[in-house]
C-alpha cells in the first residue's frame, strides 16, 4: 500500500467512524440527559451533549495504535488518557481548575522527561540549559493544551481551527518523509471532522467539551515539538521553522494569551472564566456562531499562508497588521451596536405615543 493510499484510508476510516460513535453518543446522551451545564460564559441555549471528544479519542486512538508502529505511543496514550479522563470528569461533574493543571502539570512532565521536549538550542551565543529547555516545553504543552481549551466555546470553532492545524502539519510531516506522523495527522483530522458534523453551523448537537479540547491540545503540541526536533536537519532556519510551527495554533494561542493578560491586569485569576473571548466578543457584536468560525478559520488560514510563503520579518508585520485591522473591524462593530442599543428606547417610545395618539 502506498503512502497515499495509506492516508485516504485512514482519514476514511477515522470519519466514518468518529461519525458512526457520535450517532450512539448523542442518543446515551439524550437518554441520560448528559447534557453541557449551560453558564454565563457559554454561547449556546439549546441541551447539547459535551462528550464529543469520547468518539475523538477513542478513534484517534484506536486507528492509530492500527496504523503506526511506535515505542513512545503507549506512554503518549497513557498520558493523553490522564488528560482525557480528568476532562470528562470536568465535563459530567465539575473539577476544580487547579486540580485540572496539576493533572496537566503531571502529564506534560511525564511526557517531557521521555522525550517529547524541544531540541537543545543556543540563544545570544549561549547554550540553554537542559532544565531550561524543560521548563519552555512544559510551559509550551500547558500553554496549547489551554489554549484550545479556551477556543472552544462557540460551535465549530475549536473543530474548525483544529482541522486547519492538523491539515497543516500532515502537509509538513509528508513533505519531510515522516510516514507516521503524517497519518497521525489524518487521523485526527478525519476524526474531527467525523464530531463537526454534529457541530458546526448555529445549532449543535455536540460539543467537543475538555475531555475533546484538552486531548486535542495535547496532540497538536506533541506534533509541534516533534517537527521542531526533525527540522534540525531541514534545509531552513530556525526560526522558519519555528514560524511554520507556531502559524497553525495562531489564533488559539494568541486569544488565551490576551486573555490571561487582561484577567491578570485586573487582579483576577487566569483560571476564572468571563466573557472576554474572541468569540465571546464577536457574539455580542452580531456575529452568529457559524458566521464566528467561518471567520475566526479564515483568519487562521491567512496566517498559514503567510507563514509559508513570507520571511520571518514580513510574517511578523504582516500578521500585526493583520490582527490590528480585524481588532479596529470588531471596535466599528462594537461602536454601531452601542449606537443602535442606545436609539431602540426613543424609537419605542414614539411608536408608543404614536399608537395613544387621538
Amino acid at each position: 500500500m502506498n503512502t497515499l493510499t495509506l492516508l485516504l484510508a485512514a482519514f476514511a476510516m477515522a470519519f466514518l467512524l468518529s461519525r458512526s460513535f457520535m450517532l450512539s453518543i448523542i442518543e446515551l446522551s439524550d437518554k441520560y440527559r448528559l447534557y453541557d451545564k449551560a453558564n454565563l460564559i457559554k454561547l449556546h441555549e439549546e441541551k447539547v451533549s459535551s462528550l464529543g471528544g469520547v468518539a475523538i479519542f477513542s478513534v484517534f486512538w484506536l486507528l492509530a495504535f492500527v496504523f503506526v508502529k511506535s515505542d513512545f505511543l503507549p506512554l503518549f496514550f497513557a498520558g493523553s488518557l490522564m488528560l482525557f479522563l480528568i476532562g470528562l470528569r470536568d465535563d459530567l461533574l465539575g473539577v476544580h481548575a487547579y486540580f485540572r493543571l496539576a493533572v496537566q502539570v503531571l502529564v506534560a512532565g511525564m511526557l517531557i522527561y521521555r522525550g517529547m521536549a524541544f531540541p537543545s538550542f543556543t540563544a545570544f551565543g549561549h547554550t540553554i540549559p537542559a532544565w531550561a529547555v524543560f521548563f519552555l516545553t512544559a510551559t509550551f504543552v500547558l500553554g496549547v493544551i489551554n489554549a484550545w481549551n479556551f477556543i472552544d466555546g462557540s460551535n465549530g470553532l475549536a473543530a474548525g481551527l483544529t482541522v486547519l492545524s492538523t491539515l497543516a502539519f500532515t502537509l509538513y510531516f509528508f513533505l519531510n518523509g515522516n510516514q507516521e506522523l503524517t497519518v497521525l495527522s489524518c487521523l485526527l483530522t478525519g476524526a474531527i471532522l467525523g464530531f463537526a458534523t454534529f457541530n458546526f453551523g448555529n445549532r449543535a448537537r455536540a460539543f467537543m467539551g475538555d475531555n475533546g479540547s484538552t486531548f486535542t491540545g495535547l496532540v497538536l503540541a506533541f506534533m509541534v515539538i516533534t517537527f521542531i526536533r526533525e527540522g534540525k536537519h531541514l534545509p531552513v532556519s530556525n526560526a522558519t521553522l519555528v514560524q511554520l510551527c507556531l502559524a497553525p495554533l495562531f489564533v488559539p494561542v494568541a486569544d488565551m494569551a490576551r486573555v490571561v493578560i487582561v484577567r491578570l491586569a485586573k487582579g483576577r485569576s487566569p483560571f476564572k472564566g468571563d466573557r472576554s473571548h474572541i468569540h465571546h466578543l464577536m457574539k455580542a457584536r452580531g456575529f452568529s456562531p457559524l458566521s464566528i468560525a467561518l471567520v475566526l478559520m479564515a483568519f487562521q488560514l491567512l496566517v498559514i499562508v503567510f507563514s509559508v510563503v513570507m520571511p520571518l520579518a514580513i510574517f511578523a508585520i504582516s500578521v500585526t497588521l493583520l490582527t490590528l485591522i480585524f481588532s479596529l473591524y470588531l471596535l466599528r462593530k462594537k461602536q454601531v451596536a452601542d449606537k443602535q442599543t442606545q436609539l431602540k428606547p426613543v424609537v419605542r417610545q414614539k411608536e408608543t405615543l404614536g399608537k395613544v395618539a387621538p
